[in-house]
């Protein structure tokens, strides 16, 4: 029974594409006795990469409690990342536009020789690769295909033990409201945030929104304040932990 659940539940995601509400629409109305097992068979086997299921031991229990635990993650490399309860996952944010500042915050703040860290990114911005070469474990979270990751890129995260992971399967064509609808993932796989830089009705504080609502504690880099089109002195202002240096990023994160 089991087996065939988890077979069920790739099958709708293949066919719905990852779309989280489709998915649940079928399986409320037990769409999955109509479909054929020669299909049902062609679709799974179209898979190239490796996945668990909201069913399955793997599957972290925080992330079921999240908003619209995803049914199934598609994923390459370390899925043990996702349980590893010795390390603290902290997810990396910053505006679209990154700045300049951006890059030295990040280089100064995430210490290569702390191995206590596995970060987490959305893999949208060129900030990633300053993340990668400081060879922590990384969680790439796409908002595409797993398949759909450049080599190069893939190899990098590889070669550092990381996982990278989509609730979207092989062939599903991305569009904006992908983005948008990864960042409950990030936001129910961190522990904590990082905001280096974030503006009103971003991505950013969208996952904000979101642990907030897990109960989970902020941080954000304060910011100049000649820097007004940013929100992260606001964030401070509403309770955030402003963290400007590495002994209070380590402090604010100490696992009890």
């Amino acid at each position: 029974m089991q087996a065939k659940n988890r077979e069920m539940l790739l099958y709708l995601s293949i066919k719905n594409h990852g779309d989280w509400s489709k998915i649940y629409a079928d399986l409320v109305s037990n769409a999955f006795k109509n479909e054929s097992e020669e299909d049902i068979k062609k679709a799974i086997d179209s898979i190239t990469c490796d996945y668990i299921t909201i069913l399955d031991k793997e599957y972290p229990d925080y992330l079921k409690q999240g908003y619209h635990p995803p049914f199934v993650l598609f994923y390459k490399g370390n899925i043990n990342l996702l349980k590893d309860k010795s390390k603290v996952r902290l997810a990396i944010l910053n505006t679209k536009e990154q700045s300049v500042e951006d890059y030295n915050i990040a280089d100064y703040l995430l210490d290569e020789s702390d191995e206590d860290f596995v970060f987490i990114t959305g893999a949208t911005t060129n900030l990633d690769s300053t993340i990668l070469i400081k060879g922590n474990p990384t969680i790439e979270v796409l908002p595409y295909p797993v398949d759909n990751v450049p080599y190069g890129k893939l190899n990098q995260v590889m070669r550092y033990n990381g996982l990278i992971l989509s609730e979207y399967p092989t062939g599903t064509q991305e569009t904006q409201d992908m983005h948008i609808t990864r960042n409950r993932i990030i936001a129910s796989i961190a522990d904590y945030p990082l905001i280096l830089s974030c503006k009103q009705q971003s991505s950013s504080l969208m996952i904000v929104s979101y642990m907030l609502e897990q109960g989970k504690d902020i941080l954000v880099v304060p910011q100049s304040p000649l820097r007004t089109e940013l929100c992260n002195n606001l964030l401070i202002g509403e309770g955030a932990i402003p963290v400007w240096n590495k002994d209070i990023l380590k402090s604010a994160t100490t696992k009890w």
